[in-house]
């Protein structure tokens, strides 16, 4: 709370107290001492503070300072088509338009299609290089990228489809995947991290014959490729982190435990910091 507010709100709530209690006449409501109680509770050591986070789209981390103590947290909600979508449908328009390229592009219908909508609104809140651009144009009015009928799935003919969701374990990747999973001259490529027991982690691990629902097998000639998107910090961004911040404890919550095991030793090594793996929520 702002010093001035702290010194406004005890008469704007004594205001409306009295117009509430004397006025009105309501029976149950706060007194004028419990607005001082209240107030009393107001610690001036307190503060917070947001940062941008980098992650997707209005992502921010939050500093908690109480006297000397602080705690930098971050609150993530993976959700595939929202920032990793629009990154990808960036480039590939960039591309298309630099290389003159006919073939058409997709994007799957739903959430990114509504996340779309809002980075075209919230254009200040992106990195300065597509801040740079809109100058010229906004970035998110695609010009070969155009949204996915089901129907195209059937279409003769090359074609560029971005499909939710991204570990191929349901909903629509999954349905397109299961018609062009046959045909040699067609290409999965998965762009990020996919859990153990999802189609997306059995054709990463090399698995080419699946066991559907109903126990149909389907067979997967076409190109299984990974292309690492994640928009997550890898090992090096969260040890620049930790050099800057210069924190007495990291708390590990978010990966594979093997992976967190190494990056806690690194961290131990370069920084002497003591990393414990916690548990995420």
């Amino acid at each position: 709370m702002t010093q001035p507010t702290q010194a406004i709100c005890p008469i704007l709530l004594e205001d409306y107290r009295k117009i509430a209690v004397d006025k009105k006449g309501e029976a149950n409501f706060f007194t004028s001492q419990m607005i001082k109680d209240c107030m009393k509770k107001v610690d001036d050591e307190l503060e917070i503070k947001a940062y941008y986070a980098g992650h997707v789209l209005g992502a921010a981390m939050f500093q908690i300072k109480v006297g000397s103590e602080s705690v930098v947290y971050t609150v993530l909600i993976p959700v595939f088509a929202l920032g990793r979508a629009q990154e990808l449908c960036i480039l590939l328009e960039t591309f298309w338009e630099r290389m003159d390229l006919k073939a058409p592009i997709y994007f799957s219908t739903g959430l990114t299609e509504k996340a779309n909508h809002y980075y075209k609104l919230f254009i200040p809140w992106t990195n300065q290089k597509i801040r740079k651009t809109f100058v010229q144009r906004n970035m998110f009015e695609f010009k070969h990228i155009k949204a996915f009928d089901r129907a195209f799935a059937d279409s003769p003919g090359p074609m560029v489809v971005f499909a939710t969701p991204g570990m191929l374990h349901a909903g629509q990747s999954l349905q397109i995947f299961r018609k062009w999973a046959g045909n040699e001259k067609n290409m999965v490529i998965m762009p990020g991290y996919c859990v153990q027991g999802t189609v997306g982690h059995k054709i990463l691990s090399g698995q080419r014959k699946l066991e559907m629902e109903g126990r149909q097998v389907l067979e997967v000639k076409m190109q299984v490729e990974y292309m690492s998107f994640s928009a997550h910090a890898d090992a090096k961004g969260i040890m620049q982190l930790v050099g800057q911040a210069e924190p007495e404890n990291v708390l590990l919550v978010h990966g594979e435990a093997k992976k967190m095991e190494f990056l806690k030793q690194k961290i131990e090594q370069e920084f002497r910091r003591q990393p414990r793996p916690g548990r995420a929520w």
